[in-house]
C-alpha cells in the first residue's frame, strides 16, 4: 500500500476545474399512520398501547406515484455517481469536463419529472376514489389535500454554483479576522477536496475488488460465473478517474493508466476462457488494488 496526501498547494486551481452542484427532489408523501387503526390493532392483539402501528398509502394502486418515486430514487442514484462529496449541505462537487453531459441529462430528467407530475395530477381525484375502495375503513377524505397543495409539494431542482477560493472574502472586517477567516476555509477547502478524492478511490476500489475475487479460480474449479460487466464496471471507472482528477493528481493519473493497460484486449468470454488470461489479469488488478491509498482498500 502506498500513503499518499493531498498536496494542498494544488487546490486553489480547483476553483477553474469544477463547481458545486445541489441536486433537490420533493414530492407528496403518501404514507399516513393511522393512529385509530393502530389503536385497535393492538387492542384487538392484546398488546400495548403504541406496540404496532398501521401505515397507509393514500395513493395505493397509483402506478404514477410509484413511477415519480422510481425515477427520483434514479436521478438521485446518477447525482451521486456524476459527482463527488463536498460539503454536508447538499452541495457536491461537479467536474468543469463532464458539465455539458451532466447538464443534458438533468434537463432530460426535468422534463420526464415534469410529465409524471402532471399525469399525477391528471388522475389525482380519480386515484383517490380508487383508493377509497382499495383502503376501506382505512379510508379518510381529510388525508387528501386540494390539487394545487399536493402540485407544489413536487419539485426537481439542480442549481450550479462556483466554488470560492480562499481568498475571496470581500467583507467589511479587520485584516486580523480576514486573515482568520481566510484560514478557516483554507483548512475547509482542502479537507472538502481530500474527502472528494477519496470518493473517487473509494469508489475505484468496490469493482477492483470484486474483479479480483471473481476470477481467482483455476481450470478444475468450478467457474464462478461473473457477469459481463465485471469488465465493464472497471472500464467504467478509468473514465471516471480521468474526469474527476480535477488536481492532476499523478498517482490518480498512473492508476488510471495503468488500468488501461490490464484491461487492454481483455472480455469476459477471453477470461472465462483463458485460465492463464484470468490469472494475468488478477495479478494486474491486484498491484494496482495496492496502489489504492491506506485506508481506503475493502
Amino acid at each position: 500500500m502506498q500513503d499518499k496526501t493531498l498536496d494542498t498547494s494544488s487546490t486553489p486551481s480547483i476553483s477553474s476545474a469544477a463547481l458545486l452542484v445541489q441536486l433537490s427532489i420533493g414530492q407528496w408523501n403518501t404514507l399516513r399512520k393511522d393512529t385509530r387503526a393502530s389503536r385497535e390493532l393492538t387492542k384487538d392483539k392484546n398488546a400495548s398501547h403504541g406496540s404496532a402501528k398501521v401505515d397507509k398509502d393514500l395513493m395505493t394502486g397509483s402506478r404514477t406515484k410509484q413511477n415519480i418515486t422510481e425515477l427520483s430514487t434514479a436521478i438521485r442514484k446518477w447525482h451521486r455517481e456524476a459527482t463527488m462529496p463536498w460539503s454536508n449541505f447538499g452541495l457536491r462537487l461537479l467536474p468543469n469536463e463532464t458539465y455539458f453531459d451532466y447538464h443534458q441529462q438533468a434537463t432530460e430528467f426535468q422534463r420526464e419529472f415534469r410529465r409524471l407530475v402532471s399525469m399525477f395530477m391528471a388522475d389525482y381525484k380519480a386515484d383517490i376514489t380508487r383508493a377509497q375502495i382499495r383502503l376501506g375503513d382505512l379510508f379518510d377524505p381529510m388525508d387528501y389535500p386540494n390539487e394545487n397543495e399536493v402540485h407544489g409539494k413536487f419539485r426537481l431542482d439542480i442549481s450550479y454554483q462556483p466554488i470560492a477560493e480562499a481568498g475571496d472574502f470581500r467583507v467589511d472586517m479587520g485584516n486580523e479576522a480576514k486573515n482568520a477567516l481566510s484560514e478557516q476555509y483554507e483548512k475547509f477547502y482542502s479537507e472538502q477536496l481530500e474527502g472528494a478524492l477519496a470518493d473517487v478511490w473509494e469508489r475505484l476500489s468496490t469493482p477492483l475488488h470484486r474483479m479480483s475475487n471473481m476470477l481467482d479460480y483455476a481450470e478444475h474449479e468450478k467457474p464462478k460465473g461473473f457477469k459481463d460487466t465485471l469488465v465493464s464496471n472497471v472500464e467504467t471507472m478509468a473514465g471516471i478517474l480521468k474526469t474527476c482528477n480535477i488536481t492532476n493528481d499523478p498517482a490518480m493519473e498512473e492508476v488510471r493508466q495503468q488500468l488501461m493497460r490490464a484491461l487492454r484486449g481483455v472480455t469476459p468470454d477471453a477470461l472465462r476462457e483463458s485460465e492463464a488470461l484470468r490469472s494475468t489479469t488478477k495479478d494486474n488488478i491486484d498491484k494496482i488494488i495496492g496502489n489504492i491509498p491506506l485506508g481506503l482498500d475493502m
